[in-house]
């Protein structure tokens, strides 16, 4: 069965049989989150950026919890 690494509430990372809803990036004090698909973040990856501080929340309660703010370009 696939394992998805998802960071939890706690900040910390853990895996899971569902893959997150969201997906984060996280470098030095920056603390992004948004939609899977996001436009931008996928225009990143693809230059090479964002692929190791990438990380995936299960839902934006989770992601805020932790410190992070919603991309203003996909979660307005």
């Amino acid at each position: 069965m696939k394992q998805y690494k998802l960071i939890g509430v706690d900040g910390l990372p853990y895996l899971s049989a569902e893959p997150g809803s969201l997906g984060g990036y996280r470098r030095g004090s920056t603390r992004i989150y948004g939609q899977i698909n996001c436009k931008n973040a996928l225009g990143w990856i693809a230059k090479g950026h964002y692929v190791p501080y990438r990380m995936f929340f299960k839902d934006a309660a989770t992601a805020i919890k932790v410190g992070f703010r919603a991309c203003r370009k996909c979660e307005p």
